[in-house]
């Protein structure tokens, strides 16, 4: 036997095998989680945060994908609720094995789902989720893309109170995390403003009938009232104000900048304000190729949480490269290095992993959704 051949042999089958399974590793594809309520009474707002990351995960593909590999999104469906939450966050890390985590529209949820990611190490970023403590916490796991309740009362207090000259105010909020987190930080701004609040009224998520709060609230004959609502609630109630003859303004924090809370509403809407990160009434190029693109896919306009999809799967596109490999550990370290230029402002994580994007006031006018003003941020 020619021992120098067989070595020679082996050497080769060796080096071969080494390269393909280097190859086949290459090619493995990067997935990437989500968790949004897929059911319930927000569905069509998480649907919209899906469908925004459906898009870039396309685009990203369609460009060769992340370090040469394809992406794919392993959707989760929350219904809203943080039980399922915690099952669901928990099924996309030890099961499906993401390396990246997109978080929820509810902030009850991302803060559940938060602690999951910390608790195995996988990062998670929320690019809806308003309330100011999830990035107080110290999670050094959770990133968020949209400015918070506190930082977007700021420059939306000044605006109704100083500009627009509004003196009273009564609350009326969703008696959930997010109505009552609202509530705490707009109140002391407004006040500080000048603003009298007259009171705070809260409902359920699943109401339908407000005519007693509104008989109450127009007992009370403010200027303002500032709704605090997700989802259909917060339609019905602006419809049935305007149909009892309580015509003051709604100052909206929530979902009233999106055309499903004006196709609800209906003629409720008209004169409604809200603070958001996004509208797809932007007149920017950028914007334009997003919104022709979002449309010619999903037979809509884009909503905020479409953006907030598309922007998230984008920084984790950026952080994974300057990473240079797929360990969750190292992407959670790229992100704090983020410096990504989104259609709703620049994208740079503060010391509590807390981004500082540009607010934009809409009004809806003659049934459409228009931009009243765009500020900055505060940063609180």
């Amino acid at each position: 036997m020619n021992w120098r051949k067989v070595l020679v042999a082996f050497l080769v089958v060796g080096l071969i095998s080494g390269v393909l399974s280097g190859f086949v590793a290459a090619q493995e594809p990067i997935l990437m989680g989500i968790y949004q309520p897929l059911s319930g009474p927000s569905a069509y707002y998480g649907q919209t945060a899906v469908n925004g990351a459906r898009l870039a995960v396309r685009e990203i593909n369609e460009a060769g994908g992340i370090l040469g590999r394809r992406v794919i999104l392993v959707e989760e469906d929350d219904a809203g609720d943080v039980t399922v939450t915690i099952s669901a966050v928990k099924k996309l890390i030890l099961r499906d094995k993401v390396v990246a985590i997109i978080g929820d529209y509810y902030s009850s949820c991302t803060s559940a789902g938060m602690e999951v990611c910390a608790k195995y190490k996988v990062p998670d970023i929320t690019g809806i989720s308003t309330a100011p403590d999830i990035t107080r916490r110290g999670n050094q796991w959770i990133f968020r893309t949209v400015a918070t309740d506190a930082m977007n009362a700021v420059s939306y207090a000044r605006y109704m109170r100083e500009e627009l000259r509004n003196k009273t105010f009564v609350f009326m909020a969703n008696n959930v995390e997010f109505g009552r987190d609202a509530v705490k930080a707009y109140r002391p701004i407004l006040e500080d403003f000048g603003a009298e609040i007259l009171g705070e009224l809260y409902f359920s998520p699943h109401d339908v009938d407000f005519r007693a709060q509104i008989t109450k609230i127009k007992g009370m004959n403010p200027d303002v009232i500032t709704m605090v609502s997700e989802g259909v609630a917060g339609a019905l109630f602006c419809k049935q104000a305007r149909e009892l003859g309580e015509d003051a303004t709604i100052m909206g924090i929530g979902t009233q900048a999106e055309d499903e809370f004006v196709r609800t509403a209906g003629a409720g809407a008209e004169g409604v304000y809200c603070a958001t990160s996004y509208v797809a009434a932007i007149d920017t190029p950028e914007n334009k190729v997003f919104v022709k693109k979002y449309r010619d896919l999903f037979r809509e306009d884009p909503t905020e949480y479409s953006l907030a999809g598309y922007r998230n799967v984008y920084v984790y596109k950026q952080a994974i490269e300057r990473a240079g490999v797929t360990d969750p550990v190292k992407i959670r370290d790229a992100l704090t290095q983020t410096d990504y230029m989104d259609i709703s402002g620049p994208i740079r994580f503060d010391e509590t992993n807390q981004a500082h994007p540009w607010v934009f006031i809409t009004k809806v006018v003659n049934g459409k959704l228009t931009i009243a003003k765009k500020a900055e941020a505060a940063k609180v």
